[in-house]
């Protein structure tokens, strides 16, 4: 997953009509004390907890790009496996008992990009014709890529369901904090 792109930097509004965004990632350890300090606790924590939001809001849409991305791939990959198992039932149907067929090209071309990181042992040339246990051999190569694939999705899947309960506690939690404030702002003011 790429977070490298992840902004980090915050817009926080006080109460009142300005706002000001503060770029929390670029800050060292001393800037960002001296800003918590200047702010108060109440803005501090605002702003702790919107850029905290921001950054697990980045990740999960960054997580949610690389699970649509596996998930596409897990398509093709299950595609291809079907093209070499029509093949397979081809060959299997046959009344010749020697009988042997060609892959099709795009399950070739499949095989041979290197980004699918497919190894197809045993057999030293996939374009040539092959028999139903090289076909069995070729498809079960694709079906191991299809399913490390879906296992990728099912992963991806849980993550953004966790990385969604984690917002929403942020989210909770600068509510909580700017309930605090109101709360001690308006004792205050009444004197109470």
């Amino acid at each position: 997953m790429d977070t490298s792109n992840a902004t980090s930097v915050v817009n926080v509004s006080a109460s009142s009509s300005t706002s000001t965004i503060y770029d929390l990632g670029n800050m060292s350890k001393d800037e960002v004390v001296k800003l918590f300090e200047e702010l108060g606790v109440f803005q501090a924590a605002i702003l702790m907890f919107s850029y905290m939001y921001q950054a697990q809001s980045n990740l999960s849409i960054a997580k949610f790009a690389d699970m649509n991305e596996a998930s596409k791939a897990s398509t093709t990959a299950q595609k291809m496996a079907n093209l070499v198992d029509a093949k397979i039932a081809d060959v299997q149907s046959s009344t010749d008992k020697n009988a042997k067929a060609k892959l099709p090209q795009d399950v070739i071309d499949y095989i041979n990009e290197p980004r699918n990181d497919i190894s197809v042992t045993g057999i030293s040339d996939l374009s040539g014709d092959l028999s139903a246990g090289d076909l069995q051999t070729v498809k079960a190569a694709i079906s191991a890529k299809a399913n490390n694939l879906t296992t990728v999705v099912n992963n991806s899947q849980l993550e953004i369901q966790q990385m969604s309960n984690t917002l929403n506690l942020l989210t909770s939690a600068r509510s909580d904090v700017q309930s605090l404030q109101y709360r001690t702002i308006s004792a205050i003011s009444l004197g109470k």
